[in-house]
């Protein structure tokens, strides 16, 4: 028989399965690692150490590759600024993994390479959990497998190939009852662990300054899908809210929510705060919305303007702050779903005593034109000819004042040759509000916001300004919302008298397309051309016009149906948390199920999960192989000419038993158990020919004629 030990060389065939081994690992994080010079270092290593086995080359000493090994933590060091977390784990894998092939001369170098191999192919997961790389994933998973059966197996030719990775394939689907039992009744536990993910921190910003929100307008990166179970609002109301800010840093001037106290001023003749009488029940439009909202490492979820508190959804994870903001009490490190309810008629919320006039600071060292702006404004003249509209009655005059201020602003952008453009530039830092209104006069959402809110103050009225998105794809199979970071949008809030908080996006007075047809539309007009020359012309393409139409139409419907698809993997696998364990735990009778309760009935159900794949696998092994089945046969037939093969005996030792026992029928006897040891132990043995079947099948009919007439 063939000895397997673990220290005999590998053969040529192995050392070229070990190379794709690698080669489909490392391709999972083609697009994931951050550095494609490891990648590189990767493929020159694999294709140089089967370079060398085909011409029969010396593979290099220790000192080399402690050599090499220290120049790859150095180069990831310098690369990551690190040795730990995600990103430099990931490479240092990459790099030592081929590192480490260079070295590989037995069966058990071979097994080391092949459990690292799985265990890059896992962490590809880190990065994308999407539906393509959990499928690539688990592509690569088989490919490994079938390289351990190749490696069990010896020499595995070209005509075998297809039965080397069938068995593979079939040992990975036995995994799956495992694998299902785990994901379902394994204690779900949140956190980090203190383990840096490196998770892309690309997205909103937590702070507003002029031209931030910008650097977002060609992100397609989905920044959140949504869908309403109990009915859509109109376009017109996807206001997506997601941070909230009071106070301005005066020295950058940059929206945040730290409180900036010092060198502020407000106007001497602010309006006196009145409450908001708050509308019975029935009387609110209410709208749910359930959320998948992509990670962006920060603390804030995202809702219609404007959520209202639900203590019965997720009171663990979310909680409701000032201002109508949603916040998580870690950061958003992984994808996750929730429901939550927003009011979109109005608020409900109340000024805090305290803090109310803090709505009406702005810079000291704010342009004095914008200031006398602002100011000029309250002035009775400003509201002449909005109140003889008729509009408002006559006795609601503080209301109407407000209220007219609020649309003097608005006139204001609209009237005088304000531009809405997604390349605004850069601003002076220390007077980005009188540049912009006074000068140059073109700018993106937040540069409007942010010179409203404190146009507002200056007037008198409290204003704060508020971030988030706008919009949304609308996917008619799947019937929700796809929102990118694209679509990230700021506006401002204004506060009314007896009335409340009031929405107000001066973006829309300058560029209602903003509001009608989206963010896609502003950039489409804004693109650049591509230039080509043809035949001595050149021509100017702009966008997706080299596009046929039908491929156009054939693309977008890819895309919708590839959502779809994505939403359903989201919701039933990806969104599969504490929560919805315990709620699938009570459904099924375990009521208020602890960690050690769902550890216990975990491991219950990988006992019965493996105990009905041994036994499945034991039939369909017996089954299966035709081989052993005529072994079987002849062991009876010599049993009843009284000779019984003992348990521990092999073929060729019960051979030469039964052959000296039954002197008649030596000879088909020695080739029959010489053929079935070399068939189902030799090298190559992975899979049974047909023909060894029916030569099997010969050998035994032979030793039935010889005991017959011997």
């Amino acid at each position: 028989m063939i000895s397997l030990g673990y220290h005999n060389r590998i053969s040529s065939t192995s050392v070229y399965w070990l190379a794709a081994c690698i080669a489909v690992s490392t391709a999972t994080h083609l697009f994931y690692s951050g550095s494609h010079w490891m990648l590189l270092f990767a493929a020159a290593v694999v294709g140089w150490r089967c370079f060398a086995e085909y011409h029969s080359m010396a593979l290099p000493r220790w000192h080399w590759l402690a050599a090499i090994a220290v120049l790859i933590f150095a180069m990831v060091s310098l690369q990551t600024n690190t040795v730990w977390g995600r990103d430099a784990g990931t490479l240092l894998i990459l790099g030592l993994t081929a590192l480490k092939f260079l070295e590989t001369r037995t069966r058990r170098d071979s097994m080391v390479v092949v459990l690292i191999c799985y265990f890059a192919c896992t962490v590809a997961l880190l990065f994308s959990q999407s539906i393509a790389n959990s499928a690539l994933v688990l592509t690569s998973i088989v490919l490994v497998t079938g390289c351990i059966v190749q490696l069990h197996h010896g020499r595995a030719g070209p005509g075998q190939l297809r039965a080397v990775i069938g068995r593979g394939a079939a040992l990975s689907v036995s995994a799956l009852p495992l694998t299902v039992a785990l994901f379902f009744f394994f204690p779900r536990i949140e956190g980090q662990f203190g383990l840096d993910l490196g998770i892309a921190r690309t997205g909103l910003p937590d702070r507003v300054s002029p031209g931030s929100i910008a650097k977002l307008i060609q992100s397609d990166d989905i920044a959140f899908r949504v869908d309403f179970p109990e009915g859509h609002p109109s376009q017109h109301q996807l206001y997506w809210r997601a941070l909230a800010f009071s106070y301005i840093n005066p020295d950058r001037y940059e929206w945040t929510e730290t409180p900036f106290l010092s060198r502020m001023s407000r106007h001497p003749e602010a309006h006196t705060w009145q409450p908001q009488p708050v509308l019975p029940l029935e009387r609110r439009q209410v709208v749910q919305q359930r959320v998948t909202l992509w990670p962006h490492n920060k603390k804030f979820y995202v809702a219609l303007d404007h959520p209202i508190e639900d203590p019965e959804e997720e009171p663990h994870v979310l909680e409701m702050r000032g201002h109508f903001v949603l916040q998580r009490k870690t950061e958003l490190v992984r994808k996750h779903q929730y429901i939550v309810r927003s009011e979109i008629a109005r608020p409900l919320d109340a000024l805090n005593a305290p803090n109310r006039n803090n709505y009406l600071l702005y810079p000291t060292n704010l342009n004095s034109e914008v200031v006398q702006l602002g100011q000029s404004w309250r002035s009775q003249n400003a509201l002449s000819s909005w109140l003889s509209a008729g509009a408002l009655p006559e006795h609601w005059r503080e209301r109407a004042e407000q209220l007219g201020i609020v649309h003097a602003g608005l006139n204001f952008f609209a009237r005088n040759g304000f531009a809405y453009t997604t390349t605004p530039g850069t601003y002076s830092p220390s007077n980005p509000i009188g540049e912009f209104i006074f000068q140059r006069r073109r700018g993106f959402c937040e540069h409007y916001a942010s010179a409203y809110c404190l146009l507002m103050r200056t007037a008198g009225l409290r204003s704060r300004l508020i971030a988030g998105y706008f919009g949304g794809d609308y996917n008619q199979y799947g019937d929700f919302y796809i929102v990118r970071q694209a679509s990230a949008h700021a506006w401002t809030e204004v506060w009314i008298n007896g009335y409340g908080w009031m929405r107000v996006d001066p973006t829309v007075a300058v560029s209602p397309a903003r509001l009608d047809e989206g963010v896609d539309r502003i950039r489409q007009d804004e693109a650049q051309p591509f230039n080509i020359s043809f035949g001595g012309e050149n021509y100017a393409i702009y966008g997706n016009e080299w596009k046929p139409e039908w491929l156009t139409g054939l693309e977008n419907e890819a895309n919708l149906r590839l959502q779809q698809l994505e939403q359903s993997w989201d919701e039933f696998i990806l969104s599969y948390d504490s929560g919805m364990q315990l709620r699938l735990m009570e459904g099924v009778g375990f009521y208020r199920a602890g960690p050690y309760q769902l550890a216990a009935l975990a491991a219950l159900m990988c006992l019965m999960c493996g105990a009905a794949v041994y036994v499945l696998l034991r039939r369909k092994q017996t089954r299966q192989d035709p081989a052993a089945e005529i072994y079987v046969s002849f062991c009876r037939l010599l049993r009843r000419r009284g000779v019984e093969r003992l348990h521990w005996e092999g073929p060729l030792d019960f051979g030469r038993r039964a052959a000296a026992a039954l002197p008649a029928a030596a000879a088909p006897i020695h080739q029959m158990t010489r053929r079935y040891a070399e068939i189902r132990f030799g090298a190559g043995s992975a899979a049974v020919a047909p023909a060894d079947v029916r030569e099997l099948g010969t050998l035994l009919a032979h030793v039935r004629k010889a005991l017959s007439s011997g």
